[in-house]
């Protein structure tokens, strides 16, 4: 299938990588409206020519698929393009910045009989795949109560130049409109049928959207699920913790690690020690296995993004259903509009 990409910025190169080693996929055309950087993929990644138009790509390249790694503002607009010629889409998150751009390339996919997918690459993180399983599992038991944090240094993307110059400012929620997906998209696969939803935001300094905080607390039949998203909190973090009827999960999505918490039929005081040498002894095997995976480079800090990628190659291939549809994907639009409403 031949695919092209519009959008170059940072998160590109791994959906590059991603394309170029998947033998379903070729890589034919990039487009960028910073046509130095468009050049500059271009060269790196062995293509003759390079667009600035997204029409003039789509005018002139005959493509299969297109990964649409835009500002968000864009999305809706040039996927809805790409969609009206018949060609599957793979949209970066957020999937939209409300809901009519959501619904336009849900609607034109299914007027045109073609795939639309959405990036909501930690569904297939490696450790959250794992998680999934033990919660699907008899040992779990039912989950009760789901609490992701998420903590992120904006230094990390932007440095100590502010939201001036870059599209997160044009976002309502700025940064944290952009991280909400992550969290979101985790605890929605424990939740799709929540029925409520409480937001609280607090803004620590002031004027200064870069101090921003964000509590959700989602109500369904029966589980309740929280989201915290920070942009104070130092150090950064990334954690799930999943409470079930017969175990409690401690995820560490930063550090790749799972630690499961049981109940011991012993006597209390026994069974403090017994439960701190379990945790930590989980810690350091977790510890062992991720730092040998780096090594051997058998792990990678964005490997949920490319099996999400190789995934929805396949579906293309397969007819099968996407990795991340418009519809599930749309859920947490709703939920972010609501946020930032």
């Amino acid at each position: 299938m031949k695919a092209a990409v519009v959008g170059c910025g940072n998160i590109s190169r791994f959906h590059f990588n991603s394309i170029i080693t998947n033998p379903l996929a070729e890589l034919t055309a990039i487009c960028d409206v910073n046509g130095g950087l468009a050049e500059s993929r271009a060269k790196q990644y062995g293509l003759e020519k390079y667009y600035t138009s997204i029409d003039e790509l789509l005018k002139k390249e005959n493509i299969d698929v297109l990964h649409v790694l835009t500002p968000p503002k864009y999305h809706s607009e040039v996927a809805v393009k790409a969609l009206n010629k018949g060609i599957h889409v793979l949209v970066e998150k957020p999937m939209a910045t409300n809901v009519k751009e959501a619904d336009d390339m849900i609607k034109a996919a299914e007027a045109n009989n073609v795939k639309l997918c959405v990036n909501h690459n930690m569904l297939f993180d490696p450790t959250f795949l794992k998680t999934r399983d033990i919660v699907n599992s008899f040992e779990f038991g039912d989950l009760l109560h789901a609490d992701a944090y998420f903590a992120f240094d904006t230094r990390r993307v932007i440095g100590n130049r502010g939201l001036e110059g870059t599209w997160f400012r044009e976002l309502k929620g700025h940064f944290l409109q952009d991280l909400l997906p992550h969290p979101a998209c985790m605890l929605l696969e424990f939740m799709r049928d929540f029925e409520k939803s409480f937001i609280i935001r607090k803004e620590l300094g002031g004027n200064d959207k870069l101090k921003q905080e964000v509590r959700v607390l989602l109500d369904s039949k029966k589980t309740t699920g929280s989201i915290t998203l920070s942009l104070s909190t130092h150090p950064d973090i990334f954690t799930l913790n999943l409470y079930g009827t017969k175990m409690v999960l401690k995820i560490d999505l930063s550090n790749m690690s799972i630690v499961r918490q049981k109940p011991y039929n012993i006597p209390k005081a026994i069974a403090r020690g017994v439960d701190n040498l379990s945790q930590s002894f989980q810690i350091m095997g977790n510890t062992i296995k991720m730092t040998c995976g780096i090594v051997l480079k058998r792990t990678s800090a964005s490997g949920g993004m490319g099996n999400l990628i190789n995934a929805f190659y396949t579906s293309l291939d397969k007819d099968w259903p996407v990795p991340v549809s418009g519809e599930d994907a749309k859920k947490i639009v709703e939920l972010s509009e609501k946020i930032w409403k």
